[in-house]
């Protein structure tokens, strides 16, 4: 079962609307799509006209493609099929690796200034390599960085679901009337219901807070 979430600032899910992940389709090297099982629950968030997060315990790659049969309570169902475009995987170092981006595109930002074409590159590299050079560069050590990440990383975890991996991903263009007949009619009216946190972000916020 994938659960819809209110939204990018929260992990609130909506009672009145879930999805059951119907085929997945996979990219061969020649460019065609084979259909592979997926076991496990999901998320959608961010949902938008176009698009939504999608997370789920398995990687998709991007390029693959995701058949969703949408349940709306009281209403009738339907399928969507999502592109996916891109994939993290959310572990730690991710999440403090797109912290430290967030961060650094923020304080382009308060600043009013443009940010240098090597800046850029190193921003939308995800290696480890690009991370470790963002570090160097921006003083991510300094003390007043460091406690700004810190806020960063415990929202994050606050309002992004605990699944394994993330993932970007596009309505196509076939499924884009069903996606806004199903969703963005039911989602305004939909009931969010509050989950409790995981016994582990449990113990991170109570570390967070006393620090």
């Amino acid at each position: 079962m994938f659960h819809f979430i209110k939204d990018s600032t929260s992990s609130d899910r909506f009672e009145g609307i879930s999805a059951q992940l119907i085929e997945w389709l996979t990219l061969d090297a020649d460019g065609s799509l084979s259909p592979m099982e997926y076991k496990g629950d999901g998320a959608l968030q961010d949902t938008t006209t176009s698009g939504a997060g999608l997370y789920t315990e398995q990687e998709f790659k991007p390029g693959c493609q995701v058949r969703l049969e949408v349940n709306p309570d009281g209403s009738k169902s339907g399928e969507v099929l999502l592109e996916v475009l891109w994939t993290r995987h959310q572990d730690q170092d991710n999440i403090t690796s797109i912290c430290i981006r967030q961060m650094i595109f923020g304080q382009y930002e308060a600043a009013g200034q443009d940010i240098e074409p090597d800046v850029i590159k190193l921003l939308h590299n995800p290696s480890r390599f690009a991370t470790a050079d963002l570090i160097q560069r921006f003083s991510i050590f300094d003390q007043q960085n460091l406690k700004t990440l810190e806020q960063l990383k415990n929202r994050y975890k606050e309002s992004h679901p605990h699944h394994a991996y993330r993932h970007g991903t596009r309505v196509t263009e076939a499924s884009l009337d069903s996606w806004i007949a199903l969703i963005q009619s039911v989602l305004p009216k939909a009931k969010p219901v509050k989950e409790e946190a995981s016994t582990t972000m449990q113990q991170f916020n109570r570390r967070q807070a006393r620090h």
